[in-house]
């Protein structure tokens, strides 16, 4: 009798704690929480390096050109990622840091209210634009720190789980989460006046500044052709590098500006 209890007990808990570690999805996809990583983590990692490195040049009170910082910075960045070379990241930045400053800066500083259906995103799938919505609506709906990073967390695992969704597809949703996290980290570090009136407000706005940045980044990688010119050379993973790396410039461009503006200045 008391093997067969401790049997029963020994199922139950192994049971309960598998149980603990999976949630399911909107289509019933097994997700495995703290199991599933995300790939484009170290797009989030690349971001923050920067933004130290601005941060720094911000506080010390030295000018920088942060175009030609953010594309030297990335290039470098990329070469070692990538299949491609520093001298080609440097040349495929330009037209996308012109879509940046010439496109993405004008209607972001006129956006009231970030709508997916807009025709600046057009070029992004369906996927990808309601799941971009639903990113952005857990940023701006999180009242705390940790109401922020589980919603966000959420949403990743369930795209991670989803094997029906390729992975090209995927890589602009990634991406925009990873940005996000590590963007309000480096925030949250760096602005000590938890305090201060609208602080996390402020915080918050930073972090969606940077991960639209990236998705800005992405559509201009799409529009230039640099996306179809990968694919042909290298197919879906080109395809996945070079969209990484021309997000990546946007997010951190984007953030600099933020950075120096939400943090630096008084």
């Amino acid at each position: 009798m008391k093997k067969h209890l401790l049997f029963v007990m020994v199922v139950f808990i192994v049971v309960t704690f598998s149980s603990c570690e999976k949630e399911m999805d909107s289509t019933n996809n097994v997700i495995q929480k703290n199991v599933l990583q995300n790939p484009y983590e170290i797009f989030g990692q690349y971001h923050n390096e920067a933004m130290q490195i601005i941060y720094d040049s911000a506080v010390a009170g030295k000018p920088m050109d942060l175009p030609i910082f953010v594309c030297n910075f990335t290039a470098k960045k990329m070469s070692i990622y990538s299949h491609y070379d520093y001298e080609y990241w440097m040349k495929r930045f330009v037209p996308c840091m012109n879509f940046i400053n010439n496109q993405f800066f004008p209607f972001y500083n006129n956006l009231t209210d970030i709508d997916f259906s807009n025709d600046f995103f057009k070029s992004l799938t369906i996927y990808q634009r309601n799941y971009l919505d639903r990113i952005f609506n857990c940023m701006e709906s999180a009242n705390s720190k940790y109401e922020y990073y589980d919603s966000l967390q959420t949403i990743e695992m369930i795209v991670l789980a989803n094997s029906a969704v390729p992975e090209w597809e995927k890589g602009v949703v990634l991406g925009t989460i990873s940005i996000a996290k590590h963007s309000f980290d480096f925030v949250v570090k760096h602005f000590l006046e938890e305090k201060a009136p609208r602080w996390f407000e402020k915080v918050k706005k930073v972090a969606k500044a940077d991960a639209l940045g990236f998705v800005s980044g992405a559509i201009g990688s799409v529009i230039s052709g640099h996306a179809a010119a990968a694919t042909m050379t290298f197919g879906p993973h080109g395809t996945v590098a070079v969209i990484a790396g021309d997000a990546t410039v946007g997010a951190i461009t984007s953030s600099g500006l933020e950075v120096v503006e939400q943090i630096v200045t008084p």
